[in-house]
């Protein structure tokens, strides 16, 4: 049995010192990976093919949920495209880009996720998986040590299309943390009409408004990949998540480091 030490850093203290009075961040274990591929899930996914044969990417969505009673720290989602026989058609190019990480999932969660990966010429694609491992696992916690939700707002008239594919999301975000925790960018899903996951993507951009406690906040707004965004998309449907950490992102080692 591997036993986890969480650590706590002590922020802000009342003048009475006492213990209810003061902000502290986990500081995640440094113990080995638990590696938990069978606890967090995809509970829905769907995918597109936008583009040519001869030049095409696939916009891949998901939505991941947390069922447990604990916090899913720093889960690893690895996206591909496969080929009827099951072998992965992703292009070696947007090979790096199969890997992100989604910083904190709370119990109960559930987060838009997805991700855009050009294949390669003439390939048939049969079909998308998307795969979560939780790194490590944390005891619940509250808005005092940095495990409070982080929502999102989407601004739908921010929020575009343009005929190559590419467009801008724009949303607002609230923490209820004690102090600002750490953007790793940006994840969301599109939607049609009829409700059904046609895509998704992305950013590894930080924002300087996601993850914030500032009153003095401002819409967040990256922009997406070509070809990434269907033309049957429903732009005021999409879904987006503030991916915000409690610590700084360890440095990538390794070909499935993730991009964020």
């Amino acid at each position: 049995m591997v036993v986890l030490a969480v650590v706590v850093v002590f922020l802000v203290r009342d003048d009475d010192g006492s213990p209810a009075a003061q902000c502290r961040l986990v500081t995640p274990p440094s113990s080995a990976p638990v590696n938990d591929t069978g606890t967090v899930r995809v509970t829905e996914q769907g995918f597109t093919r936008v583009g040519s044969p001869a030049g095409s990417t696939v916009t891949v969505g998901a939505v991941l949920e947390n069922p447990s009673d604990r916090v899913a720290y720093r889960t690893r989602v690895t996206v591909d495209v496969l080929g009827p026989d099951g072998r992965s058609v992703v292009s070696d190019v947007f090979r790096r880009f199969q890997v992100f990480e989604v910083p904190i999932i709370l119990p109960g969660a559930r987060i838009p996720v997805g991700d855009s990966l050009g294949v390669t010429r003439l390939a048939e694609v049969g079909t998308v998986s998307v795969r979560p491992v939780v790194t490590q696992w944390l005891p619940a916690g509250d808005g005092n040590d940095g495990l409070a939700p982080v929502t999102t707002t989407l601004v739908p008239d921010k929020t575009t299309r343009n005929a190559d594919g590419t467009g801008a999301i724009t949303y607002d975000a609230r923490s209820a943390n004690c102090t600002d925790l750490i953007s790793r960018g940006s994840s969301y899903v599109l939607r049609d009409a009829a409700g059904k996951i046609i895509g998704g993507g992305v950013s590894d951009e930080p924002e300087e408004s996601g993850c914030d406690t500032s009153e003095n906040r401002y819409s967040n707004t990256f922009t997406t990949a070509q070809r990434s965004i269907p033309e049957q998309a429903e732009l005021p449907e999409t879904e987006v998540a503030s991916l915000c950490d409690l610590a700084p992102r360890p440095a990538p080692s390794g070909s499935d480091a993730p991009i964020n």
